[in-house]
Formats: structure tokens, C-alpha cells, sequence
């Protein structure tokens, strides 16, 4: 994500494409930011609950101290990564612009980097809504999903 400040834009650049640019990079960061910040609050929590006296089960720990905020850093995280997305195919043509040639019959190379790397940018974002969005999406927002215990020893794990 450094790449997003470290960017040189050229002199000459499409106002609307800036403005998009400068929208979606300031959104991912800020997506990304408030999941980190949120993750990161709800591992405090976690760690300081005392799981040797208990004084409430950690199901309804859960329950009442992290759900809302594990939900909410996982739709600020599931909006950022195909927003990076985004990013990262403007970012091909924002870079590559400056070498763009403004001629008629010439195979422009600056259009084809830029779309290679849009390509990239593009089967990802498939990958991530076809995979790992499809797969894990539901399941971690679910808040009735259960620790299964695999060996059926009668352990209550979700206490």
C-alpha cells in the first residue's frame, strides 16, 4: 500500500481519474485502518478475559464484547481489498501515462502495461469474490457458527 503516497503523478493528468484515484486511495487506507485498529482492540479483550475463573463463558464474552466489532472489521476489510484493487489498476494507467505517445498507427506500449496491469488488478478481484469472499464471506459473519469438536469428546469448546 506505499505505492499509493509514493506515486509520482504526471504533470498531465485526467482531473475525473485523480479525483477517483485520490477517493478510492484515501478509502482503502481508511477501510484497512479502522479493521486493523478494530482487530486489534478486540485481541486486547481477548487477551485480557481470564479464562481460568471464567466469570462469564467466553461464548457470551464473545457474544457481547467482539461480535459487533469483528463484523464491522470484516466489512471494512471486505470493502478495501477490491477497492486496493481498484487502486492498483488506476495506478497502472496514472504511471504509466507519462509514457504514452499521442500518435496515430503506432502500437502505444504505456496502454499495454496499463492494462496488464489492470488484468492483474482484474483476477484478483475475481479470485478474491469467487474464492475467498464465496468460501469464507458467510461463514465469518455468521454469528451462530460453532467450534465443532472433531474428535467427539464431549468437550463443551464453545464455553
Amino acid at each position: 500500500m506505499v505505492v499509493m503516497v509514493e506515486i509520482q503523478l504526471p504533470d498531465k493528468i485526467n482531473f475525473g481519474l485523480l479525483i477517483v484515484y485520490g477517493t478510492t486511495s484515501a478509502s482503502v487506507v481508511g477501510l484497512m485502518l479502522l479493521a486493523m485498529l478494530n482487530c486489534t482492540m478486540m485481541l486486547i479483550a481477548i487477551l485480557k478475559y481470564d479464562s481460568i475463573s471464567r466469570p462469564i463463558p467466553y461464548y457470551t464474552f464473545w457474544q457481547t464484547r467482539c461480535e459487533s466489532d469483528w463484523r464491522f472489521a470484516y466489512r471494512c476489510f471486505s470493502l478495501g481489498v477490491p477497492m486496493f484493487m481498484v487502486v492498483l489498476a488506476q495506478i497502472g494507467w496514472i504511471t504509466f501515462a507519462k509514457y504514452s505517445k499521442e500518435r496515430w498507427g503506432q502500437v502505444d506500449h504505456a496502454n499495454i502495461a496499463a492494462m496488464a496491469v489492470t488484468l492483474v488488478a482484474s483476477v484478483c478481484l475475481c479470485l478474491w469474490y469467487a474464492h475467498v469472499k464465496a468460501k469464507w464471506g458467510h461463514f465469518n459473519v455468521d454469528g451462530a457458527s460453532k467450534i465443532i469438536d472433531p474428535l467427539g469428546s464431549g468437550l463443551d469448546m464453545n464455553s
